[in-house]
This record gives C-alpha cells, sequence and structure tokens, in this order.
C-alpha cells in the first residue's frame, strides 16, 4: 500500500456514513482490498456531487478539467484502482480521465484528498466529480 491518505479521505469524505466504516475496515485491511471493490461503489453523499453537463464525453471531460483547474493548481493526482497497473500512483492530471473513462474496472482520481475526487465505475456512463468546500 503506497498512500492511503488519498483512499482514507475519499471514505470519509465522500462515502454514505451508513457504508463508511465497511470501506474504512477494507481500507485497513490493505489498499488492494479497498480498491477491489471499486467497479460497483454506489453509496455516495450526495452533497458533494458535482453535476456534469449533459452531452458527449468529450464534453464532460472538458468540464472536468475546468473544474479541476479552477480548484487545484497542481500537476498531478493520486489514482487508486482494481487496475493494479495504476494503481497507488502520481500521474498527471492532463490524460487522468482518459486513463480511467469506459474502461473494464474502478478507479479514484484524488485531486485534493477529501476535498476533490473524480470516480469511475466499470459501468458504462458519467462518471462522478466529487467536490467539498
Amino acid at each position: 500500500m503506497t498512500n492511503n491518505l488519498h483512499a482514507k479521505e475519499f471514505i470519509n469524505s465522500f462515502i454514505s456514513k451508513e457504508r463508511k466504516g465497511r470501506c474504512l475496515a477494507l481500507l485497513e485491511s490493505g489498499e488492494p482490498s479497498f480498491a477491489a471493490r471499486l467497479a460497483h461503489l454506489n453509496a455516495f453523499e450526495e452533497r458533494f456531487i458535482q453535476p456534469l453537463p449533459k452531452g458527449s464525453p468529450t464534453a464532460q471531460i472538458d468540464f472536468i478539467y475546468k473544474f479541476v483547474d479552477k480548484v487545484y493548481k497542481k500537476d498531478s493526482c493520486y489514482i487508486i484502482s482494481e487496475d493494479k497497473v495504476i494503481s497507488g500512483k502520481e500521474i498527471p492530471v492532463q490524460g487522468s480521465i482518459e486513463l480511467v473513462l469506459g474502461r473494464a474496472f474502478g478507479s479514484i482520481l484524488s485531486f485534493i484528498p477529501g476535498k476533490l475526487a473524480y470516480y469511475e465505475s466499470e459501468s458504462p456512463g458519467p462518471g462522478i466529480l466529487f467536490y467539498k468546500h
């Protein structure tokens, strides 16, 4: 486990209180245990979800990058993913959405731990942008 601060803060901020304990227990047993369940994560704190524009995936990606750029001025983010090849790494912000979009695994891009993150499930459809002021 390289850095569970991002995962722990994601859970504490964005997972519903009903599922928070279970997710934290999985994290404590090792980041891969938590990451292995990212494909179907669905118990979120709705108040922190930022609506994405309807339309093409390109429009949504552009919106996410612009939103992130307004709040986060660094060039890298931390990825937690079912894909062990990319999980646990710092990656460039630019290209990060495309790296996880439409893949057959769940991933979290953590920009500011517990404040700004993007979640992509394995299911088709838009991911979820989280922002906690």
